[in-house]
């Protein structure tokens, strides 16, 4: 276990991952640095060639979760899909380092959710609604 400030970790780690998962929250709000390109691309150089990151962002407006979204877009080269979870204010934003394109096989959606009790179908069509063509990875 590393216990660390992830800005400075980030600027100094010497290792590269596969997945790096940031929930971070200062009081009900995502901080800002967690958008600030230097940050972003500081995790980016971090992943390895197949790897990616999600954020929980905690969205206060819309205004803010554009900017913030930008940000993430210009450091992923809008190689990104969020999907918003309706009954809170996250967004969780997924970016990948370089993208393979895969599409899901939707016939194993009600699989999956019998083996580990999650919606995926739901998630999927949240995502394509979240997600138009030509906004991302979709």
């Amino acid at each position: 276990m590393i216990e660390a400030d992830i800005r400075e970790y980030v600027k100094n780690c010497p290792t590269r991952y596969d997945l790096i998962v940031m929930d971070i929250a200062i009081g009900q709000a995502s901080p800002d640095w967690i958008t600030d390109p230097l940050f972003l691309n500081g995790c980016r150089r971090l992943l390895t060639d197949a790897g990616h990151i999600a954020i929980n962002l905690i969205v206060e407006n819309e205004q803010g979760f554009l900017t913030q979204l930008a940000a993430i877009r210009q450091a992923f080269d809008r190689q990104t899909i969020c999907v918003s979870l309706s009954e809170h204010r996250n967004v969780i934003i997924l970016a990948f380092n370089q993208l393979n394109h895969v599409e899901p096989k939707t016939r194993q959606f009600s699989q999956l959710e019998d083996q580990w009790q999650i919606e995926f179908g739901q998630f999927y069509q949240q995502m394509l609604k979240d997600n138009p063509k030509g906004s991302g990875v979709i």
